[in-house]
């Protein structure tokens, strides 16, 4: 069932060997449509991230970057004042290595807390330019928690047990979920060489 699901994830991110500069998420679904919006929804969360001297780390559970932003304040208004100003949010958009060190490095195109950079560094950090940007805003998409349903054994049978803690559901919808199970028959039957079960999980998948 997990192997289904994250298939079914990745089905609905997009793959992330189409990944291009400027399009966060790959872009054969996610966003695409209402209904692939709607059914990832609930993976989809926002993040307040400090930084210190521009590096910062990205939340545990991250597993796709969809955008980032910071609260830019013009005239003398700040986060804590009331004087005249307007809170402006600002994106900040992502560059590669070669890219961060170009703009970087120029005279012409340098990072400004009006037209900030940021990139991936290491194992969970980002990296903003200027690096005078203290906190920043990150919208990501985590991946779905993994299904599991307790059991107990007796009798020469396994039976569900609802009081094992661990117990998991599918955080999907119903439709959603079908196309799951669908998924795991048909990837149990390619195991099995079982061209029943095989066929039976292909006409699910197409009726979703």
């Amino acid at each position: 069932m997990n192997m289904a699901q994250v298939e079914l994830f990745s089905d609905r991110v997009g793959p992330i060997d189409e990944y291009q500069q400027g399009r966060p998420i790959p872009g054969q679904a996610y966003d695409s449509t209402g209904r692939v919006s709607r059914s990832i929804r609930m993976f989809r969360l926002r993040a307040s991230i400090p930084l210190t001297n521009g590096i910062g780390t990205f939340p545990d559970d991250f597993a796709y970057y969809d955008a980032a932003s910071f609260r830019y304040w013009t005239g003398d208004c700040t986060e804590t004042s009331d004087k005249p100003g307007v809170k402006k949010h600002i994106p900040i958009n992502e560059v590669f290595e070669q890219g961060w060190a170009n703009m970087v490095s120029s005279t012409i195109n340098y990072p400004t807390t009006r037209f900030p950079i940021f990139k991936f560094w290491g194992q969970n950090e980002i990296e903003v330019s200027p690096d005078t940007i203290q906190r920043i805003n990150f919208v990501y998409l985590r991946y779905p928690k993994d299904i599991y349903w307790g059991r107990t054994f007796a009798n020469n049978t396994y039976t569900h047990d609802p009081t094992d803690p661990l117990n998991q559901d599918p955080e999907w919808d119903d439709m959603e979920t079908y196309s799951i199970i669908a998924k795991a028959l048909k990837l149990a039957g390619m195991s099995e060489e079982n061209d029943k079960l095989y066929q039976m999980a292909k006409d699910m998948g197409d009726k979703l």
